[in-house]
């Protein structure tokens, strides 16, 4: 499963420790962030976990997470 949101993550310490955090959450996912995109798109990509998941621990966190619409 492939789930891509928008953030409002800005810049790439914040982002690494973010995607860091999430791995250990979720371990052998391909996490990332693509900063140069203006909606600072996190994609997520892994077996089997629920979109709002991914959504709450950003917002818990502090920052801005919704799911892109494609």
């Amino acid at each position: 499963m492939i789930k891509v949101y928008i953030t409002d993550v800005e810049n790439s310490d914040t982002a690494y420790f973010i995607t860091e955090q999430l791995l250990k959450r979720y371990p052998g996912f391909a996490i990332n962030f693509d900063l140069m995109d203006c909606d600072n798109v996190l994609r997520v990509e892994g077996q089997s976990f629920q979109r709002d998941d991914i959504i709450l621990f950003l917002n818990k966190i502090g920052y801005h997470c919704e799911e892109m619409c494609y």
